[in-house]
């Protein structure tokens, strides 16, 4: 069972771009933060302001002194300018709410500029304006003004750290342009020349509408579909294809398909290129790039939609960060702001609201967790450790979460169909799918386990199959326990996403029952058995033995 967002990819690895998207969230929570820290921050800069005068004129005492002042302004106290940049940079965020779950900003780590530390923020002395005045520090107006120099230059309208000229407005120029730079910033040389499709949204929708139907599979969808149902993370009745359908419309920005070599960037009407289309460019010219010189892992050809989900994450977290990196030194920061709080960003938003928090969250896990993971192997060793995961890339959604902290997985028992049941799917379930399951029980983020992250962490291997006699959906699913805890957290998972059915948690197995299912869950030192069925003594046989 491939992961439900990739069913176009017809046959290879096309790669839908949703980054574009996570980045907008991103973005504009941030844009949120620094708008809110910025006010803050103007107040102060009044205030330090007289107290400038005051020092210059002799008028104020020396108590505080300029340290005094510096540190107010740096941090010291609440509004500083570190409290701004960590907003800004991810520290003071939250965590972004739902959307990414229970992680913070992906890859923040990594998105400073300059990369891994705070030595590209520029001259502090910047900061006390040309002419040692404060008010230039927003710009003179009380507005965001000059926070491009706060994050490094990218607000340099005229271009770069690095010199490169304004980026051209053209779709044609703009890729002359980006096809060498994409190269050179992500250290990987072309080996063949790379064509850009600028299609218009009517023409994208028709072109996925062309791509849904070539690979469209009636029955896995079936299958997926009653899967999530009985796991509470969709609501019945949902139909899964309208739902991927509406979101592909919503979200998709662009693609690149290997098999083919078609690049597809979305833009306006009117063929102008905007930040978003110039930025999505940028992420779909490193796949294509990846692709020629490193070869993009053959999705096809992996057994399991959880090492499916691991090996994009690969390839989608390196177009991320690689997208966001260029994006802080190529795009005015006045115009990412401008962008993640725009039409698109707030349509794209909407969106993803209207889907169920589990399908957001295998939506986005490519590009998040993704990022996440990519960002660790660049701090550790630079594009050409990110290279080498193209030839081995992780082969379970445990390793993108928690690294070398990931267990090793322990042999799984096939559970038992209940009679009159056939087999409709059997496939992986992975740490994230748990992680996701944990998240939100019944799709209700606030029944979430208390430390959702910590209790996936166990996951030593899952496995789940789905059976069906008509309607009648019956589900096995067994999972590799590495510290003896996920038995009594998938318990309380199941009883806060079902919380009005009658549990007895005291008997062996644990069973729950009441609406249309029951359930029961079995376990030993290594192992937890969770069978869902119509009727108790249905889902007990599941877990038996």
């Amino acid at each position: 069972m491939r992961p439900w967002i990739l069913p176009f990819i017809a046959g290879a690895t096309a790669v839908a771009l949703i980054a574009t998207s996570v980045g907008l969230v991103v973005q504009h929570r941030r844009a949120d933060a620094a708008e809110a820290r910025a006010e803050q921050l103007a107040t102060e800069v009044e205030q330090l302001q007289a107290r400038v005068d005051q020092l210059e004129s002799g008028t104020g005492g020396t108590a505080d002194g300029l340290g005094g002042l510096l540190d107010g302004l740096l941090g010291g106290g609440e509004g500083g300018i570190g409290d701004l940049l960590g907003g800004l940079l991810g520290g003071g965020m939250g965590d972004l709410g739902s959307l990414l779950g229970s992680g913070g900003t992906p890859g923040a780590a990594c998105l400073v500029p300059g990369g891994g530390g705070l030595g590209g923020l520029g001259d502090l002395g910047g900061l006390l304006g040309g002419d040692g005045g404060l008010g230039g520090l927003l710009g003179g107006e009380g507005d965001l003004g000059d926070l491009g120099g706060l994050l490094g230059g990218a607000g340099d309208e005229s271009g770069d750290a690095a010199g490169r000229p304004e980026l051209p407005d053209d779709p044609d120029a703009l890729v002359e342009a980006l096809v060498p730079q994409v190269a050179e910033d992500r250290s990987l040389a072309w080996t063949d020349p790379v064509e850009v499709d600028f299609l218009t949204t009517s023409e994208l929708h028709a072109r996925l509408d062309e791509l849904l139907t070539e690979d469209a599979d009636p029955a896995m969808d079936d299958a997926y579909q009653r899967l999530l149902v009985g796991l509470g993370a969709m609501p019945a009745g949902t139909d899964l294809a309208t739902v991927r359908r509406q979101l592909l419309d919503d979200q998709v920005a662009g693609f690149y398909s290997p098999d083919t070599g078609e690049l597809v960037v979305r833009v306006p009407d009117d063929g102008e290129v905007g930040t978003l289309d110039t930025i999505t460019l940028a992420h779909e010219l490193q796949h294509a790039l990846a692709d020629q010189a490193l070869g993009l892992p053959d999705l096809e050809a992996l057994e399991g939609s959880d090492r499916i989900l691991a090996a994009q994450a690969v390839v989608e977290g390196d177009a991320t960060l690689f997208m966001n990196q260029w994006a802080l030194q190529n795009i005015p920061v006045e115009d990412q702001i401008a962008a993640a709080t725009g039409e698109d960003a707030a349509r794209a938003q909407a969106g993803l609201d209207q889907v169920p928090l589990y399908l957001q969250r295998e939506l986005l896990f490519p590009y998040t967790a993704g990022l996440d993971w990519v960002c660790d192997q660049w701090l550790d060793g630079g594009w050409d450790a990110v290279d080498a995961a193209y030839a081995s890339p992780p082969t379970t959604t445990a390793e993108i979460l928690y690294g070398a902290d990931a267990n090793e997985t322990v042999d799984l028992r096939a559970l038992s169909a209940p009679n009159g049941f056939e087999e409709l799917h059997t496939d992986e379930f992975g740490a994230a799918p748990l992680l996701w399951l944990f998240e939100a029980p019944g799709g209700n983020e606030t029944a979430a386990l208390p430390d959702p992250r910590r209790a996936a962490s166990a996951w030593a291997g899952g496995e789940v199959t789905i059976w069906g006699d008509g309607d009648e959906t019956a589900i096995g699913l067994v999972l590799g326990d590495a510290t003896g805890t996920l038995c009594d957290d998938v318990s309380a998972w199941y009883a806060a996403a079902w919380p009005d059915a009658d549990a007895d948690t005291t008997g062996r197995p644990r069973t729950f029952t009441g609406g249309d299912q029951a359930a029961a869950i079995a376990c030993d030192d290594t192992i937890v058995r969770l069978g869902i069925a119509p009727t108790a003594d249905q889902a007990r046989g599941i877990v038996a033995g």
